[in-house]
């Protein structure tokens, strides 16, 4: 039985190891990351573990490269047009990337490995070293979104992570503390981020 199922692996071993990590996801978002066993992954994608260990060396190979398959996925689409918009439009376009974006079951698979994952670990080293990478591709994003506004990497960094950090409920607002600026208490989250970026790139803009 397991021979079988490695040669269904090695004919198909594209679409064999793309399923696995499919599922991989899908148990991991739904169950969380202690239920990502080996064992249970082959079960739940219909595989045997022979199968398994033939995509993947270990358990820590499959969590690496779940990783970096989860930060495959595409980003929300921002439209061609998008730039040559009014800010303010600009602003409600970004919002939406970014929440989109946190609502995915990719953002959390990867929120997920990285909480479950000891950081000082080679594997949680692995994991967070490649978490540059989508940075990268979020910043690109809203950087295209915005040619008019010139900020440094750190700057749009910290935007983004009020921006972001607010939707997953682990924003320090950075620089936005103040009560006159910002009352937390009094405003829902989506006007919150809409006035952390109106607040920001006004400031910028002046």
């Amino acid at each position: 039985m397991a021979t079988a199922a490695v040669q269904v692996g090695d004919r198909n071993s594209s679409s064999t190891r793309l399923a696995l990590l499919n599922a991989a996801i899908d148990l991991l978002v739904d169950r969380g990351f202690g239920a990502l066993t080996t064992t249970r992954l082959a079960e739940h994608a219909g595989f045997t573990r022979g199968a398994l260990q033939h995509h993947f060396a270990s358990r820590d190979d499959l969590l690496v490269q779940l990783y970096n398959f989860a930060l495959s996925a595409e980003l929300p689409r921002i439209p061609a047009d998008a730039a040559s918009l009014q800010l303010d439009e600009r602003v409600e376009i970004l919002i939406s990337f970014l929440e989109e974006n946190a609502a995915s079951k990719w953002q959390a698979a990867s929120i997920a490995l990285i909480k479950g994952v000891d950081s000082r670990s080679p594997v949680g080293m692995a994991i967070r070293k490649t978490t540059y990478d989508m940075i990268s591709r979020i910043h690109a994003k809203v950087k295209d979104l915005f040619p008019d506004v010139s900020l440094s990497p750190a700057e749009w960094a910290t935007l983004i992570r009020n921006l972001s950090g607010e939707i997953y409920g682990s924003s320090q607002y950075i620089r936005w503390k103040t009560e006159d600026v910002i009352d937390i208490d009094t405003i829902s989250s989506r006007a919150l981020r809409r006035k952390i970026a109106k607040f920001y790139f006004s400031t910028i803009l002046k």
